[in-house]
């Protein structure tokens, strides 16, 4: 049922059915991690903690804003990177219309 509507005709139908299932999947893993995980497991430093700091950047918020711009620049040009060059053939011929 679910691959009907994943590879169904109207753009937006698939996009509808690949953001519902992404919704479900994240629903369902994030009450998962609350039930089981331990208390606290999360709140000590994590990479993104370290690399956000504890204090703005030089005191000034538009610096602030500069390093979180460029740490998320990072990151997504390491995904692109990895894409482009580890799954060369991949596509995304499910977004485009037949």
């Amino acid at each position: 049922m679910s691959k009907h509507y994943l590879l169904h005709d109207n753009l937006v139908i698939r996009f509808a059915a690949l953001w519902g299932g992404v919704m479900l999947l994240f629903l369902g893993t994030w009450t998962l991690s609350y039930l089981f995980l331990p208390e606290g497991l999360l709140q000590g430093r994590n990479l993104a903690q370290t690399l956000a700091g504890e204090t703005l950047a030089g005191g000034s918020v538009g610096l602030e804003w500069l390093r979180l711009f460029a740490i998320n620049l990072t990151v997504m040009l390491g995904g692109v990177s990895c894409l482009t060059y580890c799954a060369p053939r991949a596509t995304i011929r499910w977004a485009i219309p037949r």
